[in-house]
């Protein structure tokens, strides 16, 4: 669950309060981390609808170890307001 925490950290430092207000994450775990690993996250926005005067912003985020083998694959969603 940690590495869940590590995801809302990246999306809370790009987005911010719409984030925590109104962010969506799914995630799939594809592996452990294990003590000593090293974990890098990235992330790539994948698509930006328009919704009324509401832009709906959805991510690809993945989590892997020091090795590159993928832990989380995560896809998250977060609504702003202009």
């Amino acid at each position: 669950m940690l590495l869940l925490a590590y995801i809302s950290q990246v999306m809370t430092a790009a987005f911010g309060k719409p984030w925590l207000e109104k962010g969506k994450i799914y995630a799939r775990f594809k592996a452990p981390a294990r003590p000593g690993d090293t974990i890098f996250i990235s992330g790539t926005v994948t698509k930006i609808d328009t919704d009324g005067e509401e832009n709906n912003i959805h991510c690809e985020i993945v989590c892997r170890n020091q090795n590159g083998e993928k832990l989380i694959l995560s896809q998250t969603e977060v609504h702003i307001t202009p």
